[in-house]
């Protein structure tokens, strides 16, 4: 399992694997962590197979995020739905 700033990491430079290869100190300004804690976790993710030496997100560091993927989600409503007055008798205002 991931700790967040891992997670953070992680997720950081796969975003920008497309793009090109993201440096330490870029990831350090973006996430607001010290150079030397980005160094420090890149160091093991890199042992944990989740990135390369490139800097890149390997296929393991993939579905590691993969895991933390939002499937489906609930939006919650509320109100009186007073402006639905007609519809709202026989329904709620969710459906």
């Amino acid at each position: 399992m991931l700790s967040k700033t891992q997670f953070n990491i992680l997720y950081s430079i796969f975003c920008c694997n497309d793009i090109e290869s993201i440096q330490q100190r870029e990831l350090a300004q973006q996430l607001a962590i010290s150079l030397k804690d980005i160094k420090t976790y890149c160091k093991k993710l890199k042992q944990e197979k989740l990135l390369d030496e490139k800097m890149q997100s390997t296929l393991t560091g993939i579905q590691a995020l993969a895991l933390y993927q939002v499937k489906n989600a609930i939006i919650m409503a509320a109100g009186m739905s007073s402006r639905f007055a007609p519809l709202c008798y026989d329904k709620s205002k969710s459906l």
